[in-house]
């Protein structure tokens, strides 16, 4: 009977310590958002340069109600990246007013940095094949 106990906390201590080992629990809210404010700006860009028109900085757009639909893993150069689709809700300034869009979709592929790997703290890599939704 204690040969049984103790395998059983052995089994909890090292569950527990594999889980806290583990890998990255995937990107933060923040870092999506991040994300998604800088693939939109990059768009941006590039039609504003196309229509000779000034586009809005990451800093300026606001993105909020980020909402991950789906999530994989998959491997990408050398590692794992994570690919997620969902939606958003996107704020910016237009001319003397604030326009805002909802319920946008987007889909990102996050690779956490080697240094950190990800998590809390940690930095991400943006991927290519990025889609975000900018509304009419």
């Amino acid at each position: 009977m204690l040969k049984r106990f103790f395998n059983l906390v052995l089994v909890l201590v090292l569950g527990v310590f594999l889980t806290a080992c583990g890998g990255s629990q995937g990107p933060s809210t923040a870092v999506i958002e991040r994300a998604i404010a800088l693939t939109v700006e990059t768009s941006q860009q590039s039609l504003a340069q196309q229509l000779r028109l000034e586009a809005p900085r990451a800093k300026d757009l606001g993105v909020s109600q980020v909402r991950v639909e789906e999530t994989a893993v998959e491997p990408i150069e050398g590692g794992s990246a994570y690919h997620l689709k969902g939606r958003y809700k996107l704020t910016y300034p237009q001319s003397d007013r604030q326009v805002t869009q909802e319920d946008l979709p987007f889909e990102l592929r996050l690779k956490p940095q080697r240094f950190g790997e990800g998590g809390a703290g940690g930095s991400w890599q943006l991927g290519r094949g990025m889609a975000i939704g900018l509304g009419s």
